[in-house]
């Protein structure tokens, strides 16, 4: 498990990366990723592209990607 400092430092680095751009395409790499979601992979994946990155944060040692309501 990554300590604070270092999930800080990687939260940095994504929003300068991320905030602000679209995601032009999403692949989920792994079923469990969408298996709260109904319509499975490929539902998510179709639901998230187009969408606009907000902002790149944290709570605690989670990362989270607030997205446009687009």
């Amino acid at each position: 498990m990554p300590e604070l400092p270092e999930v800080e430092l990687t939260r940095r680095h994504l929003h300068e990366a991320m905030a602000g751009r679209v995601l032009a395409s999403v692949r989920t790499s792994h079923p469990r990723t969408a298996r709260h979601n109904r319509g499975g992979p490929t539902e998510v994946d179709s639901r998230l592209a187009g969408r606009r990155v907000l902002a790149v944060g944290r709570k605690g040692k989670f990362l989270a990607a607030p997205l446009d309501d687009d």
